[in-house]
């Protein structure tokens, strides 16, 4: 299972207490979404995505009061099938509009497996120290000028690209 990482604080991600702030999300399909959706947006505080399921289930009243029931019912059950399927990405929208950070993906079987490799990846990638060559050695390699060291943090990928 993939689990997609977010911290409140794009400058020092992992410094005091933003270390205890770091959510893990699982990219993973909800059935309490698709059962209980009001529910699960108030508990995940996705008070817009509340507003606006509440707003869409006023359509199938209209559609049954015309006479067409089954159009009504299969309207509404599409939001909570929306959100049974893209729950999870609506919780990182979220915390994206509260000004939180990506992070990264780790895959680990839970939670407490995603956080153990996120924090030893971190902790790998900061004790790689490269060295930034100085500007006559840079020249002296071919190097341009403008060149920047490797950073230690750890930088947002996602799929085979960077």
């Amino acid at each position: 299972m993939m689990y997609t990482v977010y911290a409140p604080d794009k400058q020092n991600p992992l410094s005091g207490d933003n270390i205890s702030k770091i959510e893990f999300i699982a990219e993973r399909k909800s059935i309490w979404a698709l059962l209980l959706p009001y529910l699960w947006l108030i508990y995940h505080k996705l008070w817009w995505e509340l507003l606006a399921f509440a707003i869409y289930m006023i359509a199938p009243i209209f559609v049954a009061q015309q006479g067409a029931e089954v159009h009504a019912a299969i309207l509404s059950y599409l939001p909570a099938v929306f959100l049974f399927l893209e729950g999870s990405a609506l919780r990182c929208y979220r915390l994206e509009r509260k000004g939180w950070h990506y992070l990264g993906v780790v895959e680990a079987e839970n939670s407490s497996d995603a956080e153990f490799k996120f924090f030893k990846q971190y902790e790998f990638k900061s004790a790689i120290h490269t060295p930034t060559p100085s500007a006559n050695e840079s020249l002296a390699l071919g190097l341009e000028s403008n060149h920047k060291p490797i950073s230690p943090r750890i930088k947002p990928t996602f799929g085979l690209f960077e």
